[in-house]
């Protein structure tokens, strides 16, 4: 798996909408604002690594070989991705959330894994953490997953499902109606139109 050699937190994730831009990406992200749900769908796990770092990788075994999240930014969704893993120093003493910030402006985007006190819109909390000011390393017990916003393709789909189901009874409703329309038009004498279906 490739990792973040470089170790530069601003070029490890990216947020790819360069394609025909004005036209066709900036389109499909404003649109998606609001749809998809902010959170992290793949990877983006935290554990403790070696001394004072975390590292932020896809997990044991997983089963789709990137780090996949979204976050809203000005009206636009972004999606954020990344490979390997990353390893992120975190000083002792620090209370506070590690995030990824994913920013966009036409034809300017900007996505980096961060330490910050106060989430903002733009971040995707991955986890918290409460190191003590007296750490020489990271341990499990320091790393709170609760916060950690997660994107749930499987609510998108049972939404998705549940808007099918409604209108399918909707139509059944439908159906049920002009056939009491029909039958009450046969009644009367009224001739049913050739629709040809």
């Amino acid at each position: 798996m490739p990792s973040s050699s470089a170790q530069d937190p601003t070029q490890w994730v990216q947020v790819d909408v360069g394609w025909r831009e004005a036209y066709s990406s900036a389109g499909l992200n404003r649109k998606l604002a609001g749809v998809l749900q902010t959170g992290v769908y793949w990877g983006f796990e935290v554990v403790p690594a070696t001394g004072m770092n975390v590292k932020i990788y896809p997990g044991e075994n997983p089963d789709y070989p990137k780090n996949v999240v979204v976050a809203e930014y000005n009206e636009y969704s972004l999606t954020g991705t990344s490979e390997g893993e990353f390893l992120l120093p975190v000083s002792a003493g620090f209370n506070g959330c590690i995030v990824v910030e994913l920013q966009y402006a036409l034809q300017h985007t900007y996505a980096s894994v961060r330490l910050v006190q106060t989430p903002m819109e733009s971040h995707v909390v991955l986890a918290k953490l409460n190191i003590p000011s007296n750490a020489k390393s990271i341990l499990p017990a320091y790393i709170d997953y609760g916060p950690r916003q997660e994107g749930s393709p499987a609510l998108m789909t049972a939404k998705m499902s549940l808007q099918v189901i409604a209108l399918e009874r909707h139509n059944l409703e439908l159906a049920g109606r002009l056939s009491l329309i029909e039958q009450w038009a046969a009644a009367k004498g009224y001739a049913r139109p050739n629709t040809g279906g």
